[in-house]
């Protein structure tokens, strides 16, 4: 990430006060423990993955780069150490420019396992990160999504850890940040979709807390109290690939193969594959054991798996030329890899894919020229497309763009992805209804029950201008309409 020369003086200037930010932190904004260890005013979390916990308003850096793995895991955590300062920065400016104004909370993974895949991948911790903060940057410097005098938004970031932490004790820290002129009014982000995710929702939807999740999919957090959602469900998802086979005419014959691990999101997308695509399921469902929920994945995993598809792909009636995959991105490229491999390597052989990151699909796949097997990835908020400027890309994309690079976030091609975009488009939802709720209320700040009404009236004259398009809500909560989803290829 290359900072603008704007951004390094006042840098400098947040490095100078950081020991009395951090100090500062726990009387003012998140109640930090001190836990005599190496997360100093944060918590550890289970030691086996050494991820530091708790919340912040981007005084306490989550992660350490001293600890990172390799250079490009060092170079991507310096990089969000580096977004979550100037988040910091914004959040100082709005506290001494202004007596208005509101709390949201980015509640999400910001740092990864040292011992087990992650269902976040660092770089699209990143990736969140920025998309965060450029839309916070968007929301109280300009008329993007409301009148940034009615009332100013401070972001807080709290890091739930790989394993997406929802405890009470953990979630009523975040309700401790609301103060009566300063309230906490909306969440936002909540990370993958795992069981701690509806933990979580239904937790803060009881005490009247409105959310905005940013990628999480699964059809089972689509029905909840005060949650809305920026990304397509899977069986949104599901129906946009459905659209896409109908469209062609070459692949008729699939398989579905699915992580049986208890998450959330593997199990709704292999139930949307069955409901949706059911014509095109010609074999019985191959399972594996991913390695994203709580144990490494065992060597060898899809060998039994590999071993059946090759049998599918030598049936002389419907021989078998696709697969749907309903796994984390973590355990793909094992699978890719063992593709590879295979003894049916001269029969081409499809995946289909669902994620919020396309970028991050084409790190863990890698260069598939040469291989006979190409992927199919439909991507909420996918920069390829969106980038072509073709007919029908969403208005709010080129403003959103514009920004981002303006910030300096265009160190390289994979710089932007689906999770920037998600997360820059929750945090504008949020907004958008915050603003609404601020109209008629000169001197008072609204509230999380303000807030939480107007999302039924984000439609219309007051449809969210988001840069994955132009999305309207329901007051009941659930997905939003208006975001396309693009399918892209690798291979």
């Amino acid at each position: 990430m290359a900072l603008t020369s704007n951004q390094r003086g006042l840098r400098k200037r947040f490095l100078v006060t950081l020991s009395v930010a951090v100090i500062g932190l726990a009387a003012g904004v998140a109640g930090w423990q001190l836990w005599p260890h190496e997360c100093g005013e944060a918590q550890l979390n289970d030691k086996a993955d050494g991820e530091c916990i708790g919340i912040t308003d981007g005084a306490y850096v989550f992660n350490d780069p001293d600890k990172a793995k390799t250079p490009t895991d060092r170079k991507i955590m310096e990089n969000i150490n580096d977004v979550q300062k100037l988040i910091k920065i914004e959040n100082d400016a709005v506290t001494a420019g202004s007596s208005r104004y509101v709390k949201v909370a980015l509640l999400m993974p910001l740092t990864v396992s040292q011992a087990r895949p992650p269902a976040i991948l660092l770089r699209e911790i990143l990736h969140s990160l920025e998309g965060s903060y450029v839309a916070l940057h968007r929301a109280n410097h300009s008329p993007a999504f409301g009148d940034p005098s009615a009332v100013k938004i401070q972001l807080l970031l709290v890091n739930q850890g790989s394993r997406q932490n929802a405890d009470p004790d953990f979630i009523d820290g975040i309700l401790k940040i609301s103060q009566m002129n300063h309230p906490l009014v909306a969440v936002v982000g909540l990370g993958a979709s795992v069981p701690n995710t509806k933990t979580a929702a239904d937790y803060l939807a009881q005490r009247g807390i409105p959310m905005v999740s940013a990628v999480a999919s699964a059809d089972s957090l689509t029905h909840l109290p005060l949650l809305w959602s920026v990304s397509p469900s899977n069986t949104e998802y599901a129906v946009r690939l459905k659209s896409f086979l109908d469209q062609q005419h070459v692949l008729r014959s699939g398989v579905i193969v699915y992580d049986r691990n208890p998450d959330l999101f593997t199990q709704s997308l292999a139930q949307a594959y069955h409901d949706q695509l059911g014509l095109y399921v010609k074999f019985p469902d191959q399972p594996f054991q991913g390695s994203t929920i709580n144990t490494p994945a065992a060597p060898d995993i899809f060998f039994p798996v590999v071993t059946n598809l090759c049998n599918a792909a030598n049936d002389p009636n419907a021989p078998l030329d696709m697969v749907f995959y309903a796994g984390r991105v973590a355990d793909l490229g094992p699978f890719v890899e063992a593709l590879k491999t295979r003894t049916c390597r001269q029969r081409p052989l499809t995946m289909l894919v669902v994620t919020s990151g396309f970028a991050g699909v084409q790190d863990t796949v890698g260069d598939l020229r040469g291989e006979t097997i190409k992927l199919g990835v439909a991507t909420s908020a996918d920069p390829l497309s969106l980038g072509r400027n073709e007919p029908g890309t969403p208005p709010g994309y080129e403003a959103f763009r514009a920004e981002y690079y303006a910030q300096g976030f265009n160190d390289s091609p994979n710089s932007l992805d689906g999770f920037t975009i998600s997360h820059h488009d929750a945090l504008a939802t949020a907004t958008q209804a915050i603003r609404l709720a601020a109209i008629g209320r000169p001197t008072q700040a609204p509230n999380a029950e303000d807030v939480a009404g107007q999302f039924g009236h984000l439609n219309l004259a007051y449809a969210v201008p988001a840069a994955s398009g132009t999305l309207s809500f329901r007051s009941e909560g659930g997905t939003a309409t208006g975001e396309p989803i693009p399918i892209e290829q690798i291979g």
